[in-house]
C-alpha cells in the first residue's frame, strides 16, 4: 500500500463538491492530510480541540494560516475551536488510566461528528498514522 492510497480511495468516494472537516491536533500529520485533501480538489475546513490552552490554539492556528496562505487559494477555509479542557478531569476521575486516551479520542470523534452534521459537512478526516 502506497502512502497516498488512502487519499486516492477518499478521492474516489467523495466528489469535489463535498466538504470535509479535518481534526487538527497541533502536530504535522493533520496539516499534511489537509494539504493532500485540498490537492485532490476537496474543500476542507479545520477543527481543533483545545486541550492545552491559548498556546495550543495559537500554534495550531499558525500552522493552519501558513497552509491556507500558501496552499489554499480557491476558497477560504474555516477554523473552528472547541474547548475540551473541562472534559479531561472528568475522564481522569471516571476512567481507568490505561483507557483515558481512547475515551478522550472517542469523545472527540463523537463531538466532531455532531459538529460536522450541524455545519453541513459530510466527512471527517484526521492525520492519524496507521502502521
Amino acid at each position: 500500500m502506497t502512502k497516498n492510497s488512502f487519499i486516492q480511495k477518499i478521492g474516489s468516494s467523495i466528489n469535489e463538491r463535498n466538504t470535509l472537516l479535518v481534526l487538527l491536533s497541533g502536530g504535522i500529520d493533520s496539516p499534511v492530510t489537509t494539504w493532500f485533501l485540498v490537492r485532490k480538489g476537496l474543500e476542507v475546513h479545520m477543527l481543533l480541540f483545545n486541550l492545552g490552552g491559548d498556546r495550543h490554539v495559537y500554534g495550531a492556528l499558525t500552522v493552519a494560516k501558513v497552509l491556507v496562505d500558501k496552499r489554499i487559494t480557491w476558497y477560504r477555509p474555516k477554523f473552528y475551536v472547541i474547548d475540551l479542557r473541562l472534559l479531561i478531569p472528568r475522564i481522569a476521575l471516571n476512567v481507568r488510566e490505561d483507557h483515558m486516551v481512547i475515551v478522550l479520542r472517542r469523545a472527540m470523534m463523537r463531538i466532531a461528528s455532531r459538529f460536522a452534521e450541524r455545519i453541513g459537512v459530510k466527512a471527517l478526516a484526521t492525520g492519524e498514522s496507521l502502521k
